[in-house]
């Protein structure tokens, strides 16, 4: 099912209704940087989580890749120019 903006909109609206800071809400909304409206929307679509596991599995490749040259720069010395 896809999320258009006014259903992310309508959404957000009736859960600060709920808030004691239900008129400001809108105006927080509109005030906010790019970067802040679409950490909001990731967060409420549920996909934040999801690019946060993504970053956590790229430094972990990241690490393990470097482990892995220094592996077959050892090995390589080890076995000579001649291999």
């Amino acid at each position: 099912m896809s999320c258009t903006g006014r259903m992310l909109l309508e959404t957000a609206w009736s859960e600060a209704i709920d808030s004691k800071h239900a008129a400001s809400f809108p105006a927080q909304v509109l005030n906010m940087k790019p970067a802040e409206t679409l950490g909001m929307l990731e967060e409420a679509a549920g996909t934040r989580m999801y690019e946060n596991k993504k970053e956590a599995a790229l430094r972990t490749l990241a690490k393990k890749q470097v482990k892995v040259d220094d592996f077959n720069k050892v090995r390589s010395s080890v076995r000579g120019p001649s291999g």
